[in-house]
């Protein structure tokens, strides 16, 4: 028995669709999916579509991720200061591309959940980690031991950070598949896991799908998504060319210069600029 595992596509379309036809070859009819599946990548409607093919295709479990948070709390608030600009305009863009049934299926899932299949033992999911959508647990190996602790299942499947890799604690061990989207691990590929039962554990295999990067590059600026969050869409262009992720870095060095000069001193997406600058970010549009 095999099953695929994907996570953090990210609007990436592209991506998606490479990994679907890599997994329909191998004949793979059950699907494990961890969370944010749209925002930062051109029109989410296409992502959206193939998710809900495989969905009436093949067995699979779909877990919430923080992206799919987002944008259900704007849903029920209402304007809360979303706006263009690299702040939020990449959410923006997303939400109003989106339909009144997507957020009807996003409002169905669980940020976390159990998967069994016969013949094999239960599977934990969960997009950070399993108390909430934004934990670290790769990063954070303190963490990681106490929710390995607290589960009864022998493996635990979590997305969020994008970076694959395994992390083992006595007999028990947390799998990120890496991100599909958006992938620091195999740049301008996606990046997938394979778990095969061999009749007493789990084994896990990292793969990955070529797509066309360059395609998907140019559709951040005709879909329009480069004029929502100019600073922010040029770092999700440089994260799928390169695998180097900026945003941390320059989301906090906004912050920095935002608190130096006054939220009203200086256009706000100056202050991104010039810490994308600062960053060494390429000019990409």
């Amino acid at each position: 028995m095999q099953v695929a595992v994907l996570s953090d596509i990210h609007s990436n379309y592209r991506a998606l669709e490479a990994v679907l036809a890599e997994c329909e070859k191998r004949q793979i009819k059950d699907y494990l999916f961890l969370g944010d599946y749209v925002t930062d990548c051109a029109y989410p409607r296409k992502t959206m579509e193939l998710l809900r093919e495989t969905e009436r295709r093949w067995n699979c479990k779909f877990i919430r991720g923080n992206r799919e948070e987002y944008l259900l709390r704007h849903r029920v608030s209402g304007e809360n200061g979303w706006q263009k600009g690299s702040a939020n305009g990449a959410l923006l863009y997303t939400y109003q591309q989106l339909l009144e049934e997507d957020f009807v299926w996003m409002g169905t899932l669980d940020f976390r959940g159990t998967q069994f299949y016969e013949g094999g033992s239960q599977l934990s999911l969960c997009h950070g980690s399993p108390w909430e959508t934004r934990g670290r647990l790769m990063q954070d190996k303190n963490l990681a031991v106490r929710v390995l602790e607290s589960l009864s299942q022998d493996v635990l499947l979590c997305g969020h950070t994008h970076c694959r890799g395994v992390f083992s604690y006595r007999g028990k061990k947390l799998v990120n598949p890496g991100s599909v989207g958006m992938s620091p691990d195999v740049p301008g590929r996606a990046s997938f896991a394979l778990l095969t039962w061999d009749n007493e554990s789990w084994q896990e295999e990292f793969c990955e799908a070529a797509y066309d990067v360059q395609a998907a590059v140019r559709e951040l600026k005709e879909s329009g998504l480069i004029d929502m969050a100019p600073v922010w869409t040029a770092m999700t262009c440089h994260v799928l060319l390169t695998g180097e992720v900026l945003f941390p870095r320059v989301l906090a060095r906004v912050q920095e210069l935002a608190a130096l000069k006054g939220s009203s001193s200086e256009d706000l997406e100056q202050l991104w600029e010039q810490a994308a600058a600062e960053a060494g970010m390429p000019s990409y549009f």
